[in-house]
């Protein structure tokens, strides 16, 4: 026996709203999340929160005299680029 559309509709409207409680409790979860990110040479360490946003920068002050500003530049940014995609990871429920 067919399903009358009103039935089709209600089966379809609970289902849509699981998906977005769902969704709503996967960025709730996300909000505390933060994700940290070693700087390559031992420099220090970024944080992003969950999405994608730049927290914390730690800096190691031991190391910093063995590198010079540019390098400290990239090895931040490559931190934050791995970061983000931790971040996109960690959003689209996948392990990171």
């Amino acid at each position: 026996m067919r399903k009358q559309p009103s039935e089709r509709i209600r089966e379809e409207l609970a289902q849509a709203n699981d998906r977005f409680n769902r969704a709503v409790e996967r960025a709730r979860q996300g909000a505390d999340s933060t994700i940290p990110v070693a700087l390559d040479g031992d420099l220090g360490q970024v944080v992003l929160d969950a999405y994608g946003r730049l927290i914390d920068v730690r800096l190691d002050a031991d190391q910093l005299g063995f590198t010079s500003g540019r390098s400290l530049g990239t090895a931040v940014v490559r931190a934050v680029a791995k970061g983000e995609d931790q971040a996109r990871q960690l959003r689209e429920g996948r392990t990171p």
